[in-house]
């Protein structure tokens, strides 16, 4: 019985000093989701409805576009199912929010109409890297 005791008390002491290495490696390790919604935030409520994601604290208090559009990325179907990535946020054709919509989604462009004014958005064209010599 004494080893028993010995061995379960040898554990305790070991879960104690684990728990002073662990504690602050996992203060170290908090989630950040940069401006994203929180992929670890449950989409839906425990009786099954589905409730709104958290919005980042930096989009809560204003506009999701903040005054500038930034074309990010586009995935093009010439079927019809193109989808743009402005600003982070995924529009398909004739989408609205806030004072943005979308009025056509090309390969490497989009048209918007922004406050009833049609804006161009392109997407970014990659510097070329200089020759060498």
């Amino acid at each position: 019985m004494k080893e028993k005791r010995g061995g379960t008390l040898r554990n305790a002491v070991r879960f104690w000093v684990m728990l002073g290495f662990v504690a602050p490696a996992l203060a170290w390790a908090a989630y950040d989701p940069k401006d994203a919604r929180d992929p670890f935030y449950p989409l839906l409520n425990p009786d099954g409805a589905r409730r709104e994601p958290k919005k980042p604290e930096s989009r809560q208090a204003g506009s999701v576009f903040g005054g500038v559009l930034k074309l990010e990325g586009i995935l093009y179907d010439a079927g019809g199912g193109s989808v743009a990535i402005v600003n982070g946020e995924l529009f398909k054709t004739g989408d609205i929010r806030e004072d943005i919509e979308v009025t056509r989604i090309e390969p490497a462009r989009v048209m918007v109409l922004k406050n009833g004014t049609e804006v161009e958005l392109k997407l970014p064209v990659p510097e070329a890297d200089e020759e060498k010599p």
